[in-house]
């Protein structure tokens, strides 16, 4: 069955921060029914995919928690996308988590949305100071949707890497027929998302939603 969103979320070693990131997404029950998040353990070796598969006993329609074998953060997007049956896909790391109120919005407005790229804000949370930076794109008029064919990349978003995951969503039929697009098992993994999504994309629309929250600092990252 086609779901509306897909929200990806590689699993490792994040048993301290994974039912934050998981509660963060329990929104109203019509709009949760819409999600197909799909959760891939990269062979963890703490109590994240147990944490992950209690999660999937409870709501069994709409998460599902897939395991492999270690391919690495990339590996575990690669996966993830090959899967996801929304007609939207959203990435979120499991140490991070979205502002629940402003998500339920963004899947509100993604229902009656047909572009290629939506574009919201995000927040950095430092844990050494435990303090919230927000990181709003100006120079967008919410809600209209521009023709990316003419549209000036460079000094119209007034934000880097507009198109990276704390600022982006993307139709899922915009990047299947490219997989994989992520590295595997390497850092920066994920630095195709900075580029791909201009070449592919042909319109986008800015909804004025603070959805994503990245966690800057923890032990380990």
């Amino acid at each position: 069955m086609k779901k509306l969103l897909s929200v990806i979320i590689p699993v490792y070693n994040v048993e301290k921060y994974i039912e934050r990131c998981l509660d963060s997404l329990l929104i109203s029950q019509e709009q949760f029914k819409c999600l197909d998040i799909v959760i891939i353990n990269d062979g963890t070796k703490d109590n994240s995919a147990i944490i992950a598969k209690e999660n999937e006993k409870k709501y069994p329609e709409v998460i599902r928690v897939i395991d492999q074998e270690n391919r690495g953060h990339g590996g575990a997007w690669n996966h993830g996308t090959e899967l996801a049956i929304g007609k939207y896909c959203f990435y979120l790391d499991s140490d991070d988590w979205v502002t629940t109120n402003q998500f339920e919005q963004l899947v509100e407005q993604l229902k009656s949305n047909d572009t290629d790229l939506v574009f919201i804000n995000s927040q950095t949370y430092y844990a050494a100071t435990d303090s919230y930076v927000k990181h709003n794109i100006i120079n967008l008029i919410p809600n209209h949707v521009y023709d990316l064919d003419v549209f000036d990349w460079i000094h119209t978003p007034q934000i880097p890497n507009v198109t990276y995951i704390t600022h982006c969503v993307y139709k899922t039929d915009l990047l299947k027929p490219h997989l994989p697009i992520f590295l595997e098992k390497v850092r920066y993994d994920d630095i195709i998302l900075v580029g791909l999504p201009i070449l592919l994309s042909r319109t986008c629309v800015h909804y004025d939603l603070c959805v994503y929250n990245y966690y800057k600092g923890r032990e380990g990252q």
